[in-house]
C-alpha cells in the first residue's frame, strides 16, 4: 500500500536473472515513485548438478555398481549426489523423479525397454508383477534395469 495515497498497488510478477537483495522502487506515473521495497531473489532452478546416482535396495546396497537385477515387491530407493558426495535427493522434488526400465531382458523376454515409463514419480519404486506392470510385456516389470530420470 502506497503510504501517500492509500491506494494498494499489486505487482503481478517480478523476475530477475540475478540472485540477491534489492531495493524496488515503482514508477506510478503521476502519483509519483512508490515507497522503496526490499526484494530477495534465489535460484528458481536447483544449481546442484547431480554427479552420481544410487539405486538402493533395502540393504543399502547400488544395484548400479553391483549389476544385481532388481526384484519383484522389493521396494528400491534413489539417492542423487552432487560433486561433493552430499546427498541432495530431497532438493528435487519428488514429482520431477521418474523410474524407468530399461535395458535388454533377462528373465526369458526377448526384448529390450529404452527408458519405459512406469508412471512412477517419485524418490522409491517396487517392481511389480507381471499383471500389475504396465510395460506391456509378458515379463512385467521383472528382467529389465531399473533407471530414474528428471521430468520438468
Amino acid at each position: 500500500m502506497d503510504v501517500r495515497t492509500g491506494i494498494n498497488y499489486y505487482v503481478e510478477e517480478l523476475v530477475s536473472t540475478l540472485s540477491g537483495s534489492f531495493i524496488v522502487r515503482a514508477d506510478l506515473g503521476i502519483y509519483g515513485m512508490s515507497n522503496p521495497q526490499t526484494v530477495t531473489f534465489t535460484s528458481a532452478t536447483n544449481t546442484n548438478l547431480v554427479v552420481r546416482a544410487e539405486i538402493q535396495d533395502p540393504a543399502g546396497q547400488d544395484l548400479l555398481t553391483t549389476g544385481n537385477s532388481p526384484l519383484i515387491g522389493v521396494t528400491y530407493t534413489v539417492k542423487l549426489f552432487d560433486g561433493a558426495n552430499v546427498d541432495i535427493t530431497t532438493s528435487i522434488p519428488a514429482a520431477n523423479v521418474q523410474w524407468e526400465l530399461d535395458g535388454p531382458n533377462t528373465a526369458g523376454c526377448a526384448i529390450t525397454l529404452n527408458s519405459f515409463d512406469t508412471g512412477v514419480r517419485g524418490y522409491q519404486f517396487t517392481p511389480r508383477t507381471n499383471a500389475s506392470s504396465n510395460s506391456g510385456v509378458t515379463c512385467g516389470d521383472q528382467g529389465f534395469g531399473l533407471k530414474v530420470t528428471y521430468v520438468p
